[in-house]
């Protein structure tokens, strides 16, 4: 439920959760100890930044969908040490959501490599959050995909936006709102980069793209759904 002291937020932003310890004991057990796995492998210096954005996180999917669906939103947790190319991916086994990470994207070094990275074009930020939230971003896309058709969505949110972009194409339109050469990869990874970009920008980067990701991903895509 709301809490009070919560009336004048976003709704989005509604405090469902008010600490990761709270969080924690709401999921299932499998759950709980791939997230502990994860928190106890990342970053010293970032680990509880990690919770407090794990709270945000789902305290956004709490009130896009519902506090149930917390449960079952990603059920297992894995970290490999494969060393590949893949840092990251989603996919389902059985009725189960799973999550896996490398191991070294967890890791301080990966601060510095992210960045690097990034200069590349391949990661729409240096953070070493991303390719956590760019995976539960995944999750985001997967779930709304149910109800709605997002990329074709996006079209036509885009194509309302965008002024005197009579002369392009809803798919010309798109391609503008590209992050990074990794968002190319496929029609998934443009979602989940966006997401990770309306979720970990810091306001110096909080510019016009910025707002017309904030606006689909909180107040377009949910109408469309209730």
């Amino acid at each position: 439920m709301m809490q009070a002291q919560d009336v004048d937020l976003p709704f989005y932003e509604q405090e469902v959760f008010n600490s990761y310890e709270e969080l924690s004991n709401f999921w299932y057990a499998e759950t709980k100890q791939g997230w502990q796995q994860v928190i106890n492998t990342f970053c010293p210096d970032y680990q509880a930044e990690l919770k407090t954005l794990l709270v945000k996180f789902y305290n956004f999917i709490s009130n896009i969908w519902s506090k149930d669906i917390v449960k079952e939103f990603v059920r297992i947790l894995r970290i490999n040490n494969n060393g590949g190319p893949v840092v990251g991916s989603t996919y389902r086994e059985g009725f189960k959501q799973v999550i896996a990470l490398e191991r070294n994207i967890l890791l301080c070094s990966h601060k510095i490599n992210g960045f690097n990275s990034w200069r590349n074009g391949w990661w729409s930020s240096g953070e070493i959050f991303n390719v956590i939230f760019h995976e539960l971003g995944h999750t985001i896309d997967i779930n709304f995909s149910r109800q709605v058709n997002v990329i074709e969505e996006i079209k036509v949110f885009l194509a309302n936006k965008i002024e005197n972009g009579q002369d392009l194409t809803p798919e010309q339109i798109l391609n503008l709102f590209h992050l990074s050469s990794y968002s190319f990869n496929n029609l998934g990874d443009f979602v989940a980069e966006g997401f990770v970009y309306w979720f970990l920008a810091s306001d110096a980067l909080k510019i016009k793209a910025w707002e017309l990701w904030h606006e689909f991903l909180t107040l377009y895509l949910p109408k469309l759904i209730k």
